[in-house]
């Protein structure tokens, strides 16, 4: 073996590996350090957005959006038609009067703590907004509570008015018919009450549909000139028919429409509550006016709240790019001491490592010549000493096996070549005993096939024979059976033609009574003819002749219905007649066939007796060679167990010098693949 290089001293991996460690862990706690700085100034700022400018702008928006729901909820009551929706509406607004209060208050303590966000004069004018739209809002719902009171007390009143005015003009109408007959002066007073009676009620419903004051009080003057034209055309009416004043259906609706023109009269009502609509939506405009001035001043809040809040993300912004920056930098420097450390330790061991790879490539393709050279770290001179002396200690034991192993394989392959000899002889021997088996066996199998298909061929014949013998026998009962059958059908063909003679002599006398009947029913209808000449004293005799005539009659459709049976029944005897002919054709046929079936089965019965004699003979001459081919098969199984016992024994010595060649012969193959250095 070559001798060993000693290397420079080396530091320890371990201790390399510490050292690299630390230094980066250092490093991470400076960077650490650093970005905390950095994250305590962007925290402070975003307290300041949390607890200073982002509350104040979502509390502006909250106000807003209160102020806003308070002037829908405000609209909204002021559409609705009952008090308890109304109630319920006030109830909300209140609620929300209530959240605007606290969330004002809560502005005014953000602005304290947060320098020049809200001005004073701010301050007093959001709060006196506020308050003013408070009242407003008050003063709309307490208008809208009076004008449903006023449009309750309308919908019960104007029904009287809208009656009266309806009923007054027909009324009129109605008695003037009866009273002006001839007077034109009050047929004109009642005309002039109708036409104004009639333009009132029209008056009215405009009136009614008017949603302005002043259009109503215009026709509300209108009315009172149409009243004023009734009420001239009623005093000009009643002073020629004073009676006027007794009708009831006409002075009842007419105190009603008096009524509605009263002080306290609907028509009145209606004025007043247009008037508190006109004022309400008044209100209501000042109060949007005032809503929007209040959202406006909240606006400009909000965008005072926005520019701190831009304030506030510039600096987060710049002290974030400043803390990449730092980070980036910090970074990068940490990136090329990993790199350029990596690269020299990469180096240092690379030495080492190829040394031992280099070595440990020789041992896997068994060369074991040469040694790893001593460098880089203490742990890799370690690991390379030690493998130098697995090397030098695997060289010297493999030299000394290989010698060994030369012997052993010499000496077994001498035992090897005797054996095999001997074994050869043997196989020759068992191999051609084994085919003499395997012929006399064939043999024998052979034979007990023949015997045993011999035996059941005769067995059979002697059953074919029986059944011979009884099909025999069945075709001659068949053929007695037929014979009778023959004579059967002549003895019925003979009645069949004594049957169509009485049918047809039946027929005759059929003929005849039908002949009788005729001659009967013509004798009858001569008598019937007689007696209607005697008159009163044929009269019984014509009843004599009229049933004789009907029994005619019967007898002469029952003979018709005989004649017809009568053809059915020949008929059906002929067909009957045709079946027993061919009938007997076919028994002629079967009976020849018959005789030809017997022919056949005592030829067969004849050839089954042959065959039964000769398997006879078969079977004695099988039963002779089966007891010789048993008697060769036992002499040749002797002697092919004695070889086999031979066979085996010397099977197993050669096996043993062939397992004892085969390991030398495996151990001096491997120990050839290592290359030694020999001195």
């Amino acid at each position: 073996m070559t001798s060993h290089r000693k290397g420079k001293p080396s530091i320890s991996l371990i201790h390399s590996l510490s050292a690299i460690f630390l230094l980066i862990i250092l490093f991470f706690i400076v960077l650490s350090l650093l970005s905390t700085n950095g994250l305590k100034q962007v925290k402070q700022e975003f307290d300041n957005l949390s607890d200073k400018a982002l509350p104040l702008a979502m509390n502006n928006a909250a106000l807003t959006q209160d102020i806003l729901e308070q002037l829908k909820l405000l609209n909204y009551g002021t559409q609705q038609s009952s008090i308890s929706e109304l109630d319920i509406t006030r109830q909300r607004i209140k609620e929300l009067t209530g959240l605007s209060e606290g969330r004002v208050s809560n502005l005014f303590a953000i602005a304290e703590t947060f320098a020049n966000s809200v001005t004073i004069e701010q301050r007093d004018t959001l709060k006196a907004k506020i308050i003013e739209l408070q009242s407003l809002t008050e003063s709309v719902l307490a208008m809208q509570s009076q004008i449903l009171v006023m449009k309750a007390e309308i919908d019960k009143d104007v029904a009287g008015l809208r009656y009266g005015l309806s009923s007054i003009g027909p009324e009129m109408n109605r008695i003037s018919l009866l009273l002006s007959q001839d007077n034109l002066a009050s047929a004109d007073a009642a005309s002039r009450f109708i036409a104004s009676a009639s333009s009132m009620e029209s008056t009215f419903l405009v009136l009614m549909m008017h949603e302005e004051v002043t259009s109503a009080r215009r026709e509300y003057r209108e009315m009172r000139n149409r009243i004023a034209g009734i009420n001239l055309a009623f005093d000009d009416f009643s002073q020629w028919h004073p009676e006027v004043k007794e009708f009831t259906s006409l002075t009842a609706p007419y105190n009603m429409v008096q009524q509605g023109f009263s002080e306290q009269g609907v028509l009145k009502k209606i004025l007043a509550r247009l008037e508190w609509v006109e004022k309400q939506k008044n209100e209501l405009a000042q109060a949007t006016l005032l809503a929007n001035e209040t959202t406006n001043l909240l606006s400009e809040l909000s965008e005072t709240a926005a520019g701190l809040i831009l304030t506030s993300q510039g600096v987060v912004n710049e002290t974030i790019n400043d803390n990449v920056l730092v980070l980036l930098t910090a970074s990068g420097a940490l990136v090329s001491m990993i790199v350029g450390i990596f690269l020299v330790l990469r180096r240092w061991l690379n030495s080492a490592l190829k040394s031992i790879i280099k070595q440990l490539r020789r041992l896997t393709e068994h060369d074991l010549t040469g040694a790893v050279v001593l460098s880089g770290p203490k742990e890799l001179r370690d690991i390379a000493t030690k493998l130098n002396l697995v090397i030098d200690s695997t060289h010297n034991s493999i030299e000394l096996v290989t010698r060994n192993c030369e012997t052993l394989y010499q000496t077994a392959e001498l035992s090897h070549g005797a054996a095999d000899q001997s074994r050869l002889s043997l196989r020759t021997q068992s191999a051609s005993l084994d085919c003499m088996v395997a012929t006399v066996t064939e043999l024998e199998a052979s034979i007990k096939e023949i015997a045993t298909v011999t035996a059941a061929s005769f067995t059979d014949a002697q059953k074919a024979e029986g059944y011979t013998n009884l099909g025999m026998q069945a075709v001659e009962e068949n053929q007695q059976r037929l014979r009778t059958l023959e004579q059967k059908l002549g003895t019925n063909e003979a009645a069949m033609d004594q049957l169509e003679v009485k049918v047809k002599q039946i027929q005759d006398l059929v003929d005849m009574i039908s002949g009788i009947a005729d001659n009967t029913n013509l004798l009858s209808l001569n008598a019937a003819i007689e007696a209607a000449r005697a008159g009163e004293k044929g009269r019984g005799f014509a009843v004599v002749a009229d049933e004789v005539r009907k029994l005619a009659n019967d007898t002469s459709n029952q003979t018709t219905s005989i004649r017809q049976m009568m053809a059915d029944l020949i008929r059906a005897s002929q067909d009957s007649r045709q079946s027993v002919i061919d009938s007997r054709n076919e028994m002629n046929h079967a009976l020849k066939s018959s005789d030809k079936v017997k022919t056949s089965f005592s030829d067969i019965a004849l050839s089954f007796n042959q065959i039964t004699g000769r398997i006879e003979q078969v079977s004695v001459a099988t039963e002779q060679q089966q007891r010789a081919t048993s008697d060769v098969g036992r002499s040749i199984v002797q002697v092919n167990d004695q070889s086999e016992n031979s066979n085996l024994q010397l099977e197993s010595m050669v096996e043993s010098a062939e397992q004892v060649a085969d390991i030398a012969g495996h151990q001096q193959a491997m120990l050839h693949k290592y290359t030694l250095n020999h001195a």
